[in-house]
């Protein structure tokens, strides 16, 4: 436990972060959680932080439970409207019980307001979760890695010491198809996988034009050819689709790459690792990681820099002929 001078000096960090908030800037909120965060792991007793790190799983079955019975989309189709289970078993022709239970936990975690006995209404949570792109981050997120759970003990004893390269991935072992296998045959997997990516790079992630000095590499150019742009592996096009809005004059055409090329990586850093991994053996690299792949292509890569900002989990590799 923490004592009370760590605390003040905790808290002191609380309000630098409030009065540095700027309601304009999409990731301003990003150190008022951090400093948030640490109080509450310096208070917390250990017994009670493994209690509630455990129910994690029954809060995202409430969730799943909500979403399947339709609760929170009635709710954020009638946004503002005070509804009563009574209200959303006659909409959803759910039990009245079951609602006001699941309802109980909903709003206890922040996926609605409970504004009187068994009686809710949206909040912003609500709205955005009712969404299909937050839909989809549920499919993500729950049907598709809670199989792994229930197997997961038996793949780490059956494949010790589970080296990736000799190993298949945990979801292969659980569920008996590769993930790619898998989106093959359940399209509903597939668009909420795609959707889940969609709406993290929208509102998750900042361009990755913002944080690579695009004009100042376009100004260094020799050549009086115009620029070209090549988007590989670009999921549904948000990243490229952005770019375009921002440089609208720039022509996109696939050709291999010249010695003043350019190869830029926008990768996701450590909070998407063990995803990967569970469902792909996939990994998010480090570093050297990245310098060493880059330099076993043909022709070989050589990294030129890495281009992040703090509020964001993604950063931009830059990469040339070695």
């Amino acid at each position: 436990m923490a004592d009370k001078a760590r605390l003040e000096h905790l808290a002191a960090a609380i309000q630098q972060a409030v009065t540095s908030y700027d309601p304009n800037n999409p990731s301003s909120w990003i150190p008022i959680q951090d400093a948030m965060e640490k109080p509450r792991r310096a208070t917390e007793p250990p017994a009670v932080f493994i209690m509630k790190q455990r129910f994690h799983t029954i809060q995202n079955i409430c969730l799943v439970a909500a979403l399947e019975m339709g609760l929170l989309q009635t709710l954020a189709a009638k946004k503002g409207e005070n509804l009563t289970a009574s209200n959303l078993a006659l909409e959803s022709g759910y039990d009245k019980v079951s609602i006001a239970r699941i309802m109980r936990m909903m709003a206890a975690i922040g996926f609605a307001d409970e504004t009187g006995y068994q009686t809710y209404t949206t909040n912003p949570v609500t709205i955005r979760q009712s969404d299909p792109e937050s839909m989809g981050g549920v499919v993500l997120t729950n049907e598709m890695t809670y199989p792994l759970v229930s197997k997961i003990r038996e793949y780490l004893r059956q494949n010790k010491p589970c080296d990736i390269t000799q190993t298949p991935p945990p979801y292969d072992f659980a569920m008996g198809d590769s993930v790619w296998e898998t989106f093959t045959k359940n399209v509903v997997w597939k668009k909420g996988f795609d959707d889940s990516m969609t709406a993290r790079n929208k509102t998750l992630s900042i361009p990755w034009h913002v944080k690579f000095p695009v004009q100042e590499r376009l100004a260094e150019r020799k050549s009086s050819t115009p620029p070209i742009i090549v988007d590989i592996g670009g999921n549904q096009g948000v990243d490229l689709n952005r770019f375009i809005q921002h440089f609208p004059n720039l022509e996109y055409h696939a050709k291999a790459m010249k010695p003043h090329s350019r190869l830029l990586i926008n990768e996701i850093r450590d909070d998407m690792d063990m995803l990967m991994l569970f469902l792909s053996n996939g990994m998010e690299r480090t570093k050297t990681q990245w310098t060493e792949l880059l330099a076993k292509v043909e022709p070989p890569l050589q990294l030129v820099e890495i281009w992040s900002v703090p509020v964001d989990q993604q950063s931009v590799l830059e990469s040339c002929l070695a």
